[in-house]
């Protein structure tokens, strides 16, 4: 007599979730928690929640967190579970009874996809407030600035990475940890604080209380999460840059191997102490001197900036490699004098068999054609020469191959000589 079976698929579903069951014999069973289920997520407190499971049973148990949709997220171990930093938003959790046969158990994938013999629970929904206060720098990525207590202000504009809140706002303390201000959006210009220590932060929260004037951030309370601290040095001290000048000529040949000194004069500067500065145009300190003389011989950047600059002792920043911009303590820049240089450099000769020198027979009317491979120079304008071994020139203006079978015996020098229009300087290759 043949039986007929029937499997009946039950599928509920709520605002919440979709619970699955069918008819083998497994059960999800019912799961209760007696821990808050709402937490501040962020606020770097551990956010504990114990679930206790009733009337479960099956070949294999375990747990799911999903997305308010149903996404799985993940399948932790077992309870008690720590939702802090887990992020914004609702997990739901659920307990999970199935056999071997269960298919689309996997993370990334929905519960509604789910396949084989299992039964899932009811779920618990987990509302996780995220708060992040995020990272804060200043407008040249540093975390720490000096300024200098005088009559000019002291912008400092901030940017936030990563913050995420209900509410946010900006917070400024002194060295105690008080909270002394409360700003709107930076920049911020604590030229007026007076000389000390203050720090800057970003605080996002939701309904967070105690962010006033006169209380720590320990009285603080409620869901927030503070960002890294910004250090404002405040010091004491006067500066002024003065005006640089020189009477030199400021359009160079580099690379010549003739001097190219220029002497500079200070004036009107006001300071403990006094340096010039050469940058790039870009702003990176390429060099710094004691003295009012530089020889530009040698540097190849197309333009140099110099600067004088006159500070207080406690500078940072103030070193080659660094940015101009991101010095730091009490000092002040003289106005700018810019060097404009045309480069140029002979480079490297050889001849095509890439050797610098070379015997040949002549006068027999067999004698090779001499090639020559030029590298690495520098000009707007190139030509070879050839002289005898005392240095004077034979042919101007020759062009690669030679042929030295009128020359006769002896020894014959190739220079490339590299040059610019308008000028009577030349460089001179191996």
């Amino acid at each position: 007599m043949n039986k007929l079976y029937f499997i009946l698929i039950i599928v509920v579903f709520s605002a919440h979730y979709q619970q699955i069951t069918a008819q083998c014999d497994v059960e999800g069973g019912t799961i209760t928690t007696e821990d808050e289920t709402i937490f501040c997520s962020g606020d770097g407190l551990r956010d504990i929640v114990d679930i206790n499971v009733e009337s479960a049973s099956g070949q294999n148990l375990g747990w799911i967190f999903t997305d308010e949709v149903q996404n799985i997220i993940s399948q932790p171990p077992g309870p008690p579970f720590d939702f802090n930093d887990s992020g914004d938003g609702t997990i739901l959790i659920y307990h999970i009874a199935y056999e071997d046969n269960v298919t689309g158990l996997l993370s990334g994938e929905n519960l509604g996809d789910l396949g084989g013999c299992f039964d899932l629970s009811n779920p618990i929904p987990i509302v996780r407030n995220g708060v992040e206060g995020g990272g804060i720098v200043d407008e040249f990525s540093n975390t720490s600035r000096t300024i200098c207590i005088d009559s000019r202000p002291d912008p400092i504009d901030m940017t936030i990475i990563d913050a995420f809140g209900e509410s946010q706002l900006w917070v400024i303390t002194d060295d105690n940890g008080v909270i002394v201000d409360l700003p709107g959006n930076p920049p911020f210009d604590l030229n007026g604080v007076g000389v000390g220590v203050c720090t800057i932060y970003h605080i996002s929260h939701m309904g967070a209380t105690g962010i006033v004037e006169g209380n720590t951030l320990d009285d603080i309370e409620g869901c927030f999460n503070v960002s890294n601290p910004f250090v404002v040095n405040r010091v004491a001290g006067t500066t002024v840059g003065g005006s640089l000048t020189t009477f030199d000529n400021t359009t160079i040949c580099s690379g010549d191997n003739i001097s190219d000194v220029i002497t500079f004069e200070i004036s009107n500067e006001v300071g403990d102490n006094q340096r010039l500065v050469v940058t790039d145009i870009a702003g990176t300190i390429t060099s710094i001197h004691q003295n009012m003389v530089i020889d530009f011989e040698g540097n190849m950047d197309p333009r140099c900036e110099v600067y004088s600059i006159t500070y207080s002792e406690g500078l940072m920043g103030l070193q080659v490699g660094s940015k101009i911009q991101n010095i730091q303590g009490c000092y002040s820049l003289s106005n700018v004098v810019v060097v404009d240089k045309t480069n140029v450099r002979g480079g490297d000769l050889k001849t095509t068999e890439g050797v610098t020198e070379i015997t040949i027979c002549v006068g027999l009317g067999t004698s090779p054609l001499v090639g020559v491979s030029l590298s690495n120079e520098v000009a707007d304008d190139q030509a070879y020469l050839i002289t005898d071994e005392s240095g004077d020139i034979l042919v101007a203006d020759a062009q690669p191959p030679f042929n030295f079978e009128t020359a006769g015996p002896g020894v014959c020098s190739i220079y490339s000589i590299s040059y610019n229009d308008n000028q009577t300087d030349i460089n001179v290759a191996n």
